[in-house]
């Protein structure tokens, strides 16, 4: 894989489901290629050099929309988004709620 395809220097990227497996895994490499990460999710995580861990419940739109404002008051903007959380629903993205996103 292409070095370039690995560079996130000056990039924050907000990840929802951060401190579960996939989430983690992500975090991980994300900050060892020079990115930023603002982890959200519902336990708080550990102390991480280059991460802002922010407790938010991602079925609660208030508390994503809150998060998001926390994420660009601190860091200026976010350069990319995984939703890496565990939310169990059946659906496609155009026919998707909302609410059940």
């Amino acid at each position: 894989m292409s070095q370039a395809l690995l560079d996130a220097s000056g990039k924050v990227l907000l990840l929802s489901g951060a401190w579960g497996g996939v989430g983690r895994a992500i975090l991980t490499r994300y900050v060892a290629s020079g990115g930023t990460v603002v982890a959200l999710d519902r336990s708080p995580g550990p102390d991480t050099p280059g991460v802002l861990s922010l407790t938010c419940d991602v079925t609660c739109e208030d508390a994503v929309e809150a998060a998001v404002a926390q994420a660009i008051s601190r860091h200026g903007r976010i350069d990319a988004f995984v939703h890496a959380a565990g939310v169990v629903g059946a659906g496609d993205l155009q026919s998707t709620a909302l609410p059940d996103w």
